[in-house]
């Protein structure tokens, strides 16, 4: 699915990338707790073919894709060095736009957002584009 292959690749894209990797929770779902910060949760939100790019085989086709990545932050200590949530969402969202624009997707919207609990931190990005996948298995 190209979900799925998508999402293994951002995660693995950020663990290797970021400085935050030790202490970073990214899941393709809301959890029922968000216990532990930082938190990134990659949630596809639209798919939809793109009728002119399949072909007649119906193994290759394109794909209009939506994501919404929230990053999730609290004040942090890594090696005895405290980082405030603005600069571990800093750090994330670079890498996440580095991610999507790489694979092709255009970021639509980055924006702070309030949450309940006002200790905790919260950016949403949300990403859109079309992507080839070949027997419903994405590449790049």
């Amino acid at each position: 699915m190209i979900e799925e292959d998508l999402f293994k690749e951002y995660k693995a894209y950020i663990l290797a990338n970021s400085m935050f990797a030790s202490s970073l929770n990214i899941y393709n779902a809301t959890p029922k707790d968000l216990a532990s910060f930082p938190t990134i949760i990659m949630r596809q939100s639209n798919e939809s073919d793109y009728i002119q790019g399949k072909t007649t085989d119906r193994l290759e086709y394109i794909s209009r894709l939506n994501y919404r990545v929230s990053i999730y932050a609290k004040p942090t200590i890594i090696s005895g060095t405290k980082y405030q949530p603005r600069q571990i969402i800093n750090e994330i969202r670079k890498l996440t736009f580095n991610f999507f624009n790489n694979i092709g997707l255009d970021k639509e919207n980055d924006r702070p957002v309030d949450n309940i609990d006002l200790s905790i931190s919260r950016q949403e990005m949300m990403f859109s584009g079309r992507l080839a996948s070949w027997n419903n298995s994405l590449y790049f």
